[in-house]
């Protein structure tokens, strides 16, 4: 029992233990997401210190470490958007919301997979993964994040010169969540399609669609989403495309004076992203001055911007800026170095089969140089075709991807209606073998209360033959107490008539004679006395022992169990030779029925039968242990209970049941012995 309790003991703390431990766990990662949080708002993605970015490459490793919640997916989601983190963490992000069947961070997945591979101009796996995130932001109806996946397709088909289907996508992205609409939303759609709008040729269209992405950018509430330098860099973009557009329309001084204005104000920072737009603002101011004659910084300027490209390996506009400065150098008739320059570009062009480059590097050439002009003309014809062929390759990969992703959408969707059809099928079968289950159960069950019942009516039987043979003993032990009265009256009687005669007989001269036969006589007297007198003073003992002794084996038996201890308190005034044999029989076994309960389920440590005389002719019985106790109302309802009700009541009695979950139960009935038969 010691050992059980200490086994107890040890797993309860066991498992406190791990509770605090997982308590303490939570609130560990807790905090960690909140300075992860805190980080994130405060950091700047624009203008980062090499410290800044130190402290992001640690965060990343924490952020990984923490377990699969809602939360931590949520803060992996947030740092990969911020510090445009490598494939590694998208992929993580990708797994552990694949794990959680988290659809909302799954299609986020699919949609910064996309950007990672837009970064590297894989587009054809670029506008694959967007439209995988379209799918499923379309299936959790999230409208906001549905509209910056138009958004961000639109882009792919914009840089790709497809500018009738990016203004498709825009126009979608524009009409979703109309009415609900934040200010960054708002300007990103805004700018992109003026940038649609440029590709189009609209160019007064565009030049409003610009003018609104700039008010919109000043609206006080674009703080809340854009830090300052990300504001300031915003506005480059805007003031580069209202520069191009002005070029496109011949308004070479106000683009002149733009470009001028944005450079001197607001490029200031030493970043990948700045010099990337003081290299296209160069290159731009560079193009309006040629057009405008004005060539003055043209050379310094074209070779700071193709310097910047070159540095950052940026090879495609690198190469476009070379054609810029060979047609300058052919306009000052330095036909040497624009040759040469143009060479160049060809090389790199055909090595690259980049076929856009070649034509623009043929248009310069056949604009100034007559040498091979029919070589060159047939080989633009050409590339013409080619671009032209390409287009449409390009459109048709766009829409294969498109109608790939939603032939695979609709295949996963087949697969979980069949997923739900075999889960439904699976749970029918489970219910169905849980029923006959059941079924076989209460059958087995039935037949088992059925003998209980049989071996009860034996078991009765054999007590009641007991008790009638108890009675039959008792009768003949009256008999006998009655002649050992009569022997004692006419034995005792006897011996003192002798006794008294021998001391008639004695006289003074005689008493030393008979002294010793008189005191024979009286000592044979007292001994018979003192043997009759102790069987006749315990009468009453014999009158009680058989019920008494039939309780206490009862109880006694049960103490071969060593986990419970099993007690007998029984007054000794009560007189149980009123009792009918009935009567007997329903107290043996309401008592015997209680204490095998106690037995079966209470895993007390103590059980107390208490049979107590609570008036002359009335004593309670009382069975109370220490155990788990139980639900009264669902007892009641057991076979045990009906046994101990009916017999309560053929005694003109009651039962009364108190039991607590974890503090045991008692059970008592009250005996009238004037209800049974008298002595």
């Amino acid at each position: 029992m010691f050992k059980l309790r200490v086994l107890y003991f040890a797993v309860l703390c066991i498992s406190m233990s791990m509770i605090h431990c997982t308590q303490t766990e939570t609130n560990k990662e807790d905090l960690k997401l909140e300075e992860i949080n805190a980080f994130i708002k405060s950091y700047n993605r624009f203008n980062p210190t090499d410290k800044d970015k130190a402290a992001a490459d640690s965060l990343g490793n924490v952020i990984l470490n923490l377990r699969n919640t809602e939360q931590s997916r949520n803060a992996l989601r947030k740092y990969i958007l911020l510090t445009n983190a490598d494939k590694q963490y998208i992929e993580e992000l990708f797994k552990r919301s694949r794990k959680a069947d988290d659809k909302k961070n799954e299609a986020q997945a699919y949609f910064l997979r996309g950007k990672r591979y837009a970064q590297n101009f894989q587009i054809d796996s670029t506008y694959y993964n967007y439209t995988k995130a379209e799918f499923l932001f379309k299936s959790i109806q999230d409208s906001v994040n549905l509209q910056e996946v138009y958004s961000h397709k639109a882009i792919i088909l914009l840089n790709n010169k497809i500018f009738t289907e990016g203004q498709s996508q825009i126009l979608k992205a524009m009409n979703v969540n109309k009415e609900h609409k934040d200010a960054r939303v708002k300007y990103t759609e805004s700018i992109i399609m003026a940038n649609a709008l440029v590709g189009l040729e609209q160019l007064p269209e565009a030049l409003q669609q610009l003018d609104l992405s700039l008010k919109l950018l000043e609206n006080p509430e674009i703080t809340k989403f854009f830090l300052p330098d990300a504001i300031r860099l915003n506005k480059v973009t805007i003031y580069y495309n209202i520069a191009e557009v002005y070029i496109k329309q011949g308004k070479y001084k106000e683009a002149q004076d733009l470009i001028h204005h944005v450079i001197d104000n607001y490029i200031n920072g030493k970043t990948t992203i700045e010099a990337m737009m003081l290299a296209h603002l160069l290159y731009n101011l560079s193009d309006a001055d040629i057009k405008s004659k004005n060539y003055k910084d043209v050379e310094n300027n074209l070779n700071k911007a193709i310097g910047i490209q070159y540095k950052y390996k940026n090879f495609q506009e690198y190469y476009s800026y070379k054609i810029l400065l060979a047609e300058y150098y052919y306009i000052l008739n330095n036909e040497g170095k624009g040759s040469d320059v143009l060479s160049e570009v060809l090389k790199y062009a055909k090595e690259n089969s980049n076929l856009g480059l070649e034509k623009d590097a043929l248009t310069v050439l056949l604009k100034y140089r007559k040498e091979n002009y029919k070589t060159n003309f047939v080989r633009y014809e050409e590339l013409n075709k080619l671009i032209l062929n390409d287009n449409n390759v390009i459109k048709n990969t766009f829409a294969r991807l498109s109608f790939e992703a939603d032939s695979l959408e609709r295949a996963n969707e087949q697969l979980q209606n069949q997923k739900n059809i075999i889960t439904m099928v699976s749970s029918a079968l489970l219910v169905l073998a849980i029923t006959i289950f059941f079924v076989i159960l209460f059958r087995q069950k039935a037949k088992e209360v059925s003998l209980v019942k049989l071996f009860q009516k034996d078991t009765e039987k054999y007590y009641d033959s007991i008790i009638n043979v108890q009675n039959e003993l008792a009768e003949a032990r009256n008999i006998e107490r009655k002649e050992i009265a009569k022997e004692l009256h006419d034995g005792v009687l006897n011996k003192l008539f002798v006794t008294r005669f021998l001391l008639m007989q004695v006289s003074k001269e005689s008493v030393e004679t008979h002294k010793d036969s008189l005191i024979n006589e009286v000592k044979e007297v007292e001994q018979y006395i003192r043997d009759v007198s102790h069987v006749l003073g315990h009468e009453e003992d014999f009158k009680n022992k058989e019920f008494n002794e039939l309780i206490r084996d009862l109880v006694g038996i049960q103490n071969r169990n060593q986990v419970t201890k099993f007690i007998l308190f029984m007054s000794n005034d009560i007189c149980f030779s009123r009792l009918s044999i009935k009567f007997k029989v329903h107290i043996y076994r309401i008592i015997q029925e209680c204490l095998q309960n106690v037995q079966k389920h209470a895993k007390a440590t103590e059980c107390q039968v208490s049979i107590l005389l609570r008036e002359e002719t009335r004593f309670e019985v009382i069975i109370k242990d220490n155990g788990v106790g139980f639900d009264t109302d669902i007892v009641k309802r057991g076979l045990g209970f009906t046994n101990i009700k009916a017999r309560t009541q053929l005694m003109n009695s009651k039962i009364n049941i108190s039991s607590t979950e974890g503090k045991g139960t008692s059970i008592s009935f009250t005996i009238d012995l004037n209800e049974s038969v008298e002595c």
